[in-house]
Parts: structure tokens; C-alpha cells; sequence
């Protein structure tokens, strides 16, 4: 009995053991599985290809290598979002230049450009934005010069580079805007426009060009490239948020961006096509015709780029003000992401 009775004590502490084990083992698994919450970061994107790199770093889980949770925001790229940008209800804008981004820059508001997104030559040297033309117009008129733009009727979208484009183009011929007839309207009619008649030219970039071209026939003269040599069109700019309040997440989102753009650079491989194809709803064809805007690898601004167009802002009385161009760019975050990045591809 004495014996029964020792071996039911040893019995029951094995079993209190392997149990408390058990529980202990299980606890310790549970702790070791806890994931950290993503931050979640709030971009304006669209479906177009100087977007392209932004939906790389989305389909590559760049942003989740970096514990980001990003929310891509659809609407108009205009002076909106950037005001959307300013009061904190998005963390990141990705949009094209306008003259009223140098507005809200002289209010010395803490909004900063942190990257290219985009300029207007493409990366394979097809044409990427130019003056698109109805084709009898250039016919009856060879050579078409830049004179020869005179008395056209235009497509107008004030204080945007494709006026700034077509000012530049006027100015070469010794013409003003008030030598051709503009006209306005919204830009969902501008392809119908050229194609119906309405208008006889715009400054258009693609995919628009590729598309219009599939419908008509129209010559492309006169491209951006051409008449504003290394033209910047697009930009990345953080707001307070991620410039002072939380810029180690700034540093995140950058070094996903710019991992994204490293793989953009690498032009149409089949699977940047098949991420253009996807992001854009082109078809593939159209995604393989259509020039991709060259952006920098390394996502570097061109301040001298970024001066000229603030100096035209500035004749046409869009902006009142002249900013520094230091003052609207900060580097350190595409410096920082660019090290890391270098460092990893020197191992």
C-alpha cells in the first residue's frame, strides 16, 4: 500500500509537470507568433504608369518589408490633394507639377518634394509627351513648324505643364497664347475633342497618345523633351506627418519606394508588364507600345527643372511669390533609402 501510494504521488506530479510544461511551451509559442501592427500610411496614387513604381512597391510587398500598411487614395493629382496633404488627411502625394503647388509652398506650410516621379522623356526613347496634331492639319501645312501652330484651336488645362508646354513652344516661334484658340474643357472630353474635330491640337503624354493613336490619325510633334530639355513633370512630397512627427516611417516608405524604382528601371521585363497591365487595366499591348516615363533610379529631383517651371508660374502671375528651390525639397529621405540600398547591393 505504502509503494501504491508513492507511485500515485510521483504519478500525479509527472503529470502536473507535463502539463504546466504543456501550457508553459504553448504561452511561449503564442508570444513568439504576436506580429506588430503595420503603420498605416494613407498615398495619393493613380492608374497610370509614372505610378507605375508606387504599385511595384504594393505588388512586391515592399511597403510590407517595411511595416507599412499603405492605402492608395484615387482622385485628381491637382491643388485638392495637395491641400489634403497639408491638413494631415494624407500622408503622401504623388502627383503631377502645377503652378498652384508653388502657392502653397510660400505659405510656409510643411509640405516638402522628396523624389522624382516622373519626367517627360520615355525610358526606351519613344516619345513620352508631345503636341498631338490632327494629320491633315500637317499635311496641308508641310513643313509644319512651330509657326504653323497660329490660328490653331488648342486644348487648354491652365497652370499645368502641358500649358507650360505649349507656351514654351509658342514663345520659340515668336507667338503668344493669344495667336491660337484655346479652348477648356474637361479632360475626360479632350481625345474626343481631337477626334471629332473640336479642337486641332493638345500637349498630351501617355497612355493618351498610344490610345488616341489607335483611333485616329495624328502626328506627334514637338515633344516636351524637345522643347524643355530634362523637364520634370511629376513629384513625391511628404507632408508633416512623415517630414517631423514620424520620420522614421518616412524613411520606411522611401526605402520602398526606392527599391521599387531600381526594379522600374529595369523597363518592360514581364513582370513590370504584367504590374503595368494589372494597375492600369491596359491591355497589354498598350502597355508594351506606350513610352514609360523615365524616372531617375536613384528617384533624384532636378532643382534647375523644378526652377524653370516656378519661373514661368511666376510670368503668368499663377504664383506671386519666388520659393528657393531648397526650401521645397528635402533629399535626406532618398539619401538615407539609396545608402541602405547600395550597401545590400555591394554584399
Amino acid at each position: 500500500m505504502h509503494h501504491f501510494f508513492c507511485f500515485f504521488l510521483v504519478f500525479c506530479c509527472f503529470c502536473f509537470y507535463s502539463c504546466d510544461s504543456s501550457t508553459s511551451g504553448k504561452e511561449n509559442s503564442e508570444k513568439k507568433t504576436v506580429v506588430s501592427p503595420k503603420t498605416k500610411l494613407k498615398v495619393l496614387c493613380q492608374p497610370r504608369p509614372s505610378f507605375i513604381p508606387l504599385h511595384i512597391a504594393l505588388e512586391e510587398k515592399y511597403f510590407e518589408q517595411e511595416g507599412l500598411d499603405v492605402e492608395f487614395i484615387h482622385m485628381e493629382q491637382g491643388q485638392k490633394a495637395l491641400f489634403l496633404l497639408m491638413q494631415g488627411e494624407i500622408d503622401v502625394w504623388a502627383g503631377g507639377s502645377r503652378a498652384g503647388m508653388f502657392n502653397l509652398f510660400s505659405q510656409k506650410t510643411e509640405i516638402k518634394v522628396v523624389a522624382n516621379k516622373g519626367c517627360a522623356r520615355s525610358q526606351d526613347g519613344t516619345i513620352q509627351k508631345a503636341i498631338v496634331l490632327r494629320k491633315d492639319l500637317v499635311e496641308a501645312r508641310k513643313p509644319f513648324a512651330l509657326q504653323s501652330l497660329k490660328g490653331l484651336k488648342g486644348y487648354l488645362d491652365p497652370a499645368s505643364y502641358a500649358e507650360y508646354h505649349i507656351d514654351e513652344c509658342l514663345k520659340k516661334a515668336g507667338l503668344t497664347i493669344q495667336d491660337v484658340d484655346m479652348k477648356r474643357m474637361p479632360d475626360a472630353m479632350l481625345s474626343e475633342a481631337l477626334l471629332n474635330g473640336s479642337i486641332d491640337f493638345a500637349s498630351m503624354g501617355e497612355p493618351l497618345i498610344t490610345m488616341i493613336l489607335k483611333k485616329g490619325d495624328f502626328a506627334l510633334l514637338f515633344t516636351t523633351e524637345e522643347i524643355i530639355p530634362g523637364f520634370e513633370f511629376g513629384y513625391i512630397a511628404y507632408g508633416k506627418r512623415l517630414l517631423s512627427q514620424e520620420p522614421e516611417i518616412g524613411k520606411k516608405f522611401m526605402l520602398a519606394y526606392a527599391k521599387a524604382l531600381r526594379q522600374y528601371a529595369q523597363g518592360k521585363t514581364e513582370r513590370n508588364v504584367e504590374i503595368m497591365i494589372k494597375s492600369t487595366k491596359h491591355d497589354k499591348e498598350t502597355c508594351l507600345k506606350m513610352g514609360w516615363p523615365f524616372i531617375p533610379p536613384r528617384g533624384e529631383v532636378n532643382l534647375e527643372s523644378l526652377k524653370k517651371f516656378q519661373d514661368w508660374a511666376l510670368s503668368k502671375g499663377y504664383t506671386k511669390e519666388r520659393i528657393e528651390e531648397k526650401q521645397m525639397y528635402d533629399p535626406s529621405f532618398l539619401e538615407y533609402a539609396n545608402q541602405i540600398l547600395d550597401k545590400a547591393e555591394k554584399k
